[in-house]
């Protein structure tokens, strides 16, 4: 990802405090006007990475694609914390990476509807779901569980009978 180096004067004067989660609309509204001219760049303000993502809240490549801004923030235990926000600063997700570039979900996350009610809460392990997660509805109201095992797709598929592990060069079987 490369780092955004051109950006109007104004989007330099942004505080940390613009970037949280009660920040000015207009200064938020404005980054992501900023930041959606070049998608898939990112700035760097005060330790923080700000970058837009699409609505998977995934980096994006085409300026149609831009729907939020995503603050990754490094932490003294090696992660980076993570918010997502709309243009006009509603959060939309809170949650930690594993990796710089936030490609890895590890560690608790919260989901936000656009009004700010919870939809879920739970918890990530190396990019997998783990765990019991919490779900709401439009109204907050407690929605049933869904237990995750932590496994991944392949493991998945092992597990429901619907492949098998092949060997691998430290598994392999001598041939006679």
């Amino acid at each position: 990802m490369k780092l955004l180096t051109l950006l109007p004067t104004a989007a330099f004067l942004l505080t940390v405090h613009a970037l949280n989660a009660q920040s000015n609309t207009s200064e938020s509204a404005e980054l992501f006007r900023q930041l959606r001219k070049q998608p898939g760049q990112s700035l760097e303000l005060n330790g923080e990475r700000v970058q837009v993502v699409n609505a998977r809240f995934e980096p994006c490549a085409h300026k149609k694609e831009a729907r939020y801004l995503r603050v990754l923030t490094p932490t003294p235990q090696g992660g980076y914390d993570a918010r997502i926000t709309t243009p006009d600063g509603r959060m939309l997700m809170r949650g930690s990476y594993a990796d710089a570039n936030g490609a890895v979900p590890h560690g608790n996350f919260i989901y936000y509807d656009e009004f700010g009610t919870v939809r879920a809460t739970g918890e990530y392990s190396q990019g997998i779901k783990t765990g019991i997660w919490e779900r709401y509805d439009e109204r907050g109201d407690v929605m049933p569980p869904k237990q995750y095992d932590g496994l991944d797709w392949d493991s998945k598929q092992v597990l429901v009978g619907v492949a098998s592990l092949s060997p691998t060069l430290d598994q392999s079987v001598a041939v006679k």
